[in-house]
């Protein structure tokens, strides 16, 4: 078999400010990827038990959006997270509806028709200690990982 280069993405939404963005080879497989990944200091992606996207989830998300263009052929996995806060059948379904949110969003708002799949973490894979309050906004996030 062939061994292929594969663009990929894993765009953590959180915000604009602050960002910076690292890459890195994953190997998966006969095809290695190459995956950008970012990370922000500052974001606020979505409120407490909210599923509707800030203005700055929203200006994360067309900037995520004109990457995923140059890749129409690709699908994407929509992962939505929360903080530890409140029950988990709760959170499980908060963080299912976050990245349906991000799905309508790429879809309706910006043209993105590749296939996508949805899924909800809840508070299972924190990013941040659900400790302070930055932690836990840090936890309210969604990211995208695109697959060739």
């Amino acid at each position: 078999m062939k061994k292929l280069i594969v663009p990929a993405l894993a765009v953590c939404l959180f915000g604009l400010v602050g960002c910076s963005a690292a890459k890195r080879d994953l190997n998966l497989g006969d095809a290695t990827k190459v995956a950008t990944i970012r990370t922000c200091k500052e974001a606020v992606l979505f409120e407490f038990d909210r599923a509707v996207l800030t203005a700055k989830g929203q200006a994360v998300l067309r900037q995520a959006a004109e990457q995923i263009r140059r890749y129409p052929h690709a699908t994407l996995t929509i992962v939505g997270h929360t903080c530890s806060m409140g029950p988990l059948e709760h959170n499980m379904n908060l963080s299912l509806n976050r990245a349906r949110a991000v799905q309508r969003a790429l879809q309706t708002t910006y043209g993105i028709t590749n296939q996508m799949t949805v899924v909800g973490r809840g508070p299972n894979e924190p990013a941040k200690s659900n400790d302070t309050l930055a932690g836990r906004q840090a936890n309210r996030r969604v990211v995208i990982h695109m697959h060739n």
